[in-house]
């Protein structure tokens, strides 16, 4: 039992973190630069780095293109970006409904 329930744990770590790293990287390509993207979401550009770091190891491909001062999405991130949405749209959606449904009670 205890070993199921340190499997669960360890689940729930695993999933909140690619969603953090998610939420880093959807920061920078909507904020379109770290260091905004690190003010956006209250910690350092450096901790946005190393973030954006780990998601590349874990993805295999490249982020971002940098072009003097900007970042361009690479082809395998612009798709990812897309899915990455999705995700957060649906989260808002069911926020939404939450709300909804509270308020019908």
């Amino acid at each position: 039992m205890f070993l199921l329930y340190k499997v669960h744990i360890i689940n729930l770590y695993v999933g909140v973190y690619e969603a953090i790293l998610s939420a880093c990287f959807r920061s920078v390509v909507e904020c379109q630069t770290v260091t905004v993207a690190a003010d956006l979401l209250n910690i350092s550009q450096p901790v946005v780095s190393r973030l954006l770091s780990s998601l590349k190891e874990q993805l295999k491909f490249k982020l971002f293109i940098r072009q003097r001062s900007r970042l361009i999405l690479s082809d395998e991130s612009q798709a990812f970006y897309l899915e990455v949405a999705k995700v957060f749209d649906a989260v808002n959606r069911l926020d939404s409904a939450v709300e909804a449904i509270r308020t019908h009670l």
